[in-house]
């Protein structure tokens, strides 16, 4: 692993567009660059030559999809890399494409395991996530340690692997949009039901990312992202609010699942959500005389028990058990 961060990191130096791009795009010093242990990948044919040459195992980096089987391109070619450890702490390659133009901007290796997040290192206090590699090394140079989930969420064995290890706490940066919203919800489905309080630094539509903020020097302004998180159960309950000026069945059927997502999350999140429902005037946990009496005006009207449990699954996300016996 050393002689071939050794050869891409010489290969990055000598390459005059992607060392411009780390300078003029992602505004880094030269000492940054070195600092964060980055690289270029020129090509299979030259890094296979160039680590055999520096005394390393290349039926090693074919192993780990470093290079690729014989003869066959690498989608790593001409990007930017870094190095993901792997859970076995093996490694494998993420590359980011010097052209925005180019699609996709980040690729993964062959065979890489996002389980252990990229960069991930325990310490006290909440894990701060963000999506991309260059945000987390930018948080990096800023002095907040945290990990990249390489997409827009905490997917459920990422989740896992952090609840193992102690994690209590997650605070999750993002974007604005739909993709980033909806990262959002199911970074709570995978997170809270395991233990891990959530909450979450959504930047407002035209903001700035993470890395935009640091090379303009609003150290600040990233500081108090996490600061100002917004807690898994709140950001839920707002959906709920948003959803609820709208009666049509899908809408329906979302509120209902936030309502049973509830009843999975930690209990400060749950706490939170109530509150932030109560405060609107919403029921935030449906009473039970509330759920019965819907339910004997529906038995009243002829319909089925499975239609019954079916619609108070999806109002209230509740089962109701009906027995019938007999009398002696």
């Amino acid at each position: 692993m050393q002689a071939l961060q050794q050869v891409l990191g010489d290969e990055l130096a000598k390459c005059e567009p992607a060392t411009h791009y780390l300078r003029e795009r992602r505004g880094l010093t030269a000492d940054d660059i070195a600092s964060l242990g980055l690289g270029y990948y020129p090509g299979p044919k030259r890094v296979a030559a160039r680590v055999k040459d520096a005394g390393g195992d290349t039926s090693l980096l074919r192993e780990w999809s470093v290079l690729p089987p014989m003869g066959d391109p690498s989608p790593m070619s001409g990007r930017i890399v870094g190095y993901w450890i792997q859970p076995d702490g093996s490694l494998r390659l993420w590359g980011r494409a010097i052209s925005d133009d180019r699609r996709p901007k980040y690729c993964f290796a062959e065979g890489l395991d996002k389980t252990r997040p990229y960069g991930y290192q325990r310490s006290l206090g909440p894990v701060v996530a963000v999506e991309g590699a260059m945000d987390r090394h930018s948080l990096e140079l800023l002095g907040v340690p945290s990990c990249a989930t390489g997409g827009n969420q905490v997917n459920a064995a990422q989740a896992a692997y952090l609840a193992a290890d102690g994690v209590q706490s997650l605070i999750f940066l993002c974007d604005s949009g739909k993709a980033a919203r909806d990262g959002v919800l199911r970074t709570i489905q995978v997170c809270e039901p395991v233990g891990i309080r959530t909450a979450f630094a959504v930047l407002r539509e035209g903001d700035d990312d993470v890395d935009a903020m640091r090379r303009a020097g609003r150290y600040d302004d990233v500081q108090s992202l996490a600061a100002d998180a917004i807690n898994g159960g709140a950001y839920l309950a707002r959906q709920v609010l948003l959803h609820l000026d709208d009666y049509s069945e899908f809408e329906a059927g979302i509120v209902a699942s936030h309502f049973r997502l509830r009843h999975m999350m930690t209990d400060e999140s749950s706490a939170m959500f109530d509150r932030l429902l109560s405060s609107f005037g919403v029921l935030p946990r449906p009473r039970e005389e509330t759920v019965m009496g819907l339910a004997s005006e529906m038995l009243k009207s002829g319909m089925s028990q499975g239609k019954i449990n079916e619609q108070l699954q999806r109002r209230f996300g509740v089962d109701l058990m009906i027995s019938q016996g007999r009398s002696t």
